[in-house]
């Protein structure tokens, strides 16, 4: 069972009110992320705008500054997108707002806010539009953004076959910084799969969620985690998380537990 939290029942409330806000903001940034994947090419036309406006939105403001750029952030994102660009201000609002509000708590009381969040992405899965998942095609010339964002990505988790006739899942996901790790934060404690957490998780494969492993089938240690399954049918997909990453890679069901079959569990997963 998961420890019982030490915190004050106002902390408590605290944790609560901003485990539901980084759950509507991760919700927010893969539901804008899904538009984007409908046309690449169209996306970074878009995004090349977008850049032109010199967006502060990788900067985090100064403390005296952080309210006024929560409402801003909230605001935009209140409003109704009518087109790409503001499908990317409302995606980099709430990408923002998941690196800007954890640091305004304690540190046991962020913790405690993630296990809430974690509680509700369980009790209210990610419900894809099956068009989403019929995979990514670009039609003519990949735009000269895309092809050197691709040129930037580490291409060892991607490789593997799809099943014949299987559902395409899409590729890759953007994930929120509240997701991201190290090697540095990474769990030491580590024990061997065991065909058991395999045949349980295949069983149940939601159970890998928010797990970490290391794995060395690409011929040096990878840690990465799970950080979303999609099940569409009865085909499951896995977005595995790399360490230092900030986008999380699709696994078929069949590749991913076959990877496992001489991977590293990571920390101790709750009883």
């Amino acid at each position: 069972m998961p420890a019982q939290s030490t915190l004050t029942p106002e902390q408590e409330l605290t944790a609560k009110a901003m485990a539901e806000k980084l759950f509507k903001y991760n919700r927010d940034i893969e539901e804008h992320a899904t538009i984007f994947r409908q046309d690449p090419n169209k996306y970074a036309e878009a995004y090349v705008e977008y850049l032109k406006l010199n967006p502060n939105s990788a900067s985090l403001p100064a403390p005296e500054d952080r309210d006024t750029c929560v409402a801003d952030c909230e605001k935009t994102l209140a409003k109704p997108c009518e087109n790409l660009l503001e499908h990317i201000h409302a995606y980099t609002s709430a990408m923002l707002l998941c690196r800007l509000l954890p640091q305004t708590l304690p540190h046991d009381v962020y913790m405690r806010a993630i296990e809430l969040r974690t509680e509700l992405e369980k009790a209210n899965p990610l419900v894809v539009d099956p068009k989403a998942l019929l995979g990514i095609s670009v039609t003519g010339e990949l735009h000269p953004l895309l092809v050197a964002e691709l040129t930037k990505l580490n291409p060892a988790p991607v490789p593997r076959e799809m099943e014949p006739d299987s559902v395409d899942y899409p590729p890759m996901m953007a994930v929120a910084d509240s997701e991201m790790f190290s090697w540095d934060d990474f769990p030491s404690t580590a024990q061997n799969v065991t065909p058991e957490q395999i045949a349980a998780w295949k069983q149940d494969p939601e159970q890998t969620m928010n797990q970490f492993f290391v794995s060395d089938e690409t011929g040096e240690k990878e840690a990465f985690k799970v950080v979303s399954v999609m099940t569409m049918k009865t085909e499951t997909a896995f977005y595995l998380l790399n360490a230092d990453e900030d986008e999380a890679y699709s696994w078929s069901s069949r590749h991913f537990f076959e990877m496992l079959s001489t991977a590293e569990l990571r920390g101790t997963p709750e009883e």
